[in-house]
């Protein structure tokens, strides 16, 4: 792995893990990226100390941005925000963010909308407890097991 980020420009974490007190990319590795690296969090996970084991990122010691900040620097004050029991000792230029579609909501929001028409469109025209699991209706069929 760190051969590889030894030659990585853009390091992007959408990880979605099953136990997210792993790591994926240990803070230790982030130091074999050049200088110039940049790391996107499109994950945005937050660290959460006050369960054992603790919550971490998927990429160890960089922190989540918000709306305000959301590229972080070195040199930034979200560092300190970090539990302290996590590494933050190598760091790189890190574009995260805890509210993407707030970034471009007008764009997110079309995005949305195009995703949500089709259930839309099954909820209207049906009754909740008209919904099959059976029906050759894709949408519907997904929201019948979402709501299970």
């Amino acid at each position: 792995m760190e051969q590889v980020l030894e030659k990585t420009d853009i390091l992007i974490d959408a990880s979605r893990r099953s136990n997210p007190s792993q790591i994926v990319i240990p803070n230790k590795s982030i130091g074999k990226l050049p200088e110039h690296s940049v790391i996107l969090d499109l994950s945005a996970d937050p660290y959460n100390d006050k369960i054992q084991p603790i919550q971490q990122k998927g990429i160890e010691g960089i922190p989540t941005g918000t709306l305000d900040n959301y590229v972080i620097h070195p040199e930034d004050k979200l560092y300190d925000t970090i539990p302290e029991i996590v590494s933050t000792e190598n760091r790189r230029l890190v574009v995260s963010c805890n509210a993407w579609p707030g970034v471009d909501p007008i764009e997110c929001m079309e995005i949305y909308g195009e995703q949500i028409y089709d259930f839309l469109i099954v909820l209207m025209e049906k009754e909740i407890n008209e919904l099959s699991l059976e029906s050759k209706n894709l949408y519907e069929r997904s929201l019948v097991r979402a709501s299970l």
